[in-house]
């Protein structure tokens, strides 16, 4: 894990003070869950905006990857030859597009792009090292 504070706007630090003056004891926009009911039933975090925790790694670039992957992998097979290049290509550039995308509007750190670029096709090599052949139709 690291301590990477959250990329976007609201996450960046910043007191608060009191209106006497007085410095205040947490940062603006990074308030937190105080009570069991909060957590359980309450919308702190649309509330609040309070997801700014830890990202490694970033979950759309992982998926986003995997949804390559899987279409590259499967996509000559299931489609004729033409039609599955066709479809790979646009695969991985709507991969690109997301990371670019995900990148710009500051929902991660470039380093969680890359650890999840790392961590996508290592869990999918390890399910064909665990399961390697495909389920029977």
């Amino acid at each position: 894990a690291t301590a990477i504070p959250g990329a976007a706007n609201h996450c960046q630090s910043s007191r608060w003070t009191a209106a006497d003056g007085a410095p205040g004891t947490r940062e603006v926009g990074q308030a937190h869950v105080q009570s069991v009911y909060q957590w359980l039933f309450d919308a702190h975090n649309l509330v609040h905006n309070s997801n700014c925790g830890d990202l490694v790694f970033s979950g759309h670039t992982a998926t986003a990857m995997t949804n390559a992957i899987f279409v590259h992998y499967y996509a000559r097979t299931a489609l004729p030859r033409e039609c599955g290049s066709v479809v790979i290509v646009v695969a991985w550039a709507m991969f690109f597009f997301q990371v670019f995308f995900v990148l710009c509007t500051r929902n991660h750190y470039t380093v969680d792009v890359v650890v999840a670029s790392y961590v996508a096709p290592l869990s999918f090599l390890a399910n064909h090292y665990f399961f390697p052949t495909d389920v029977a139709p």
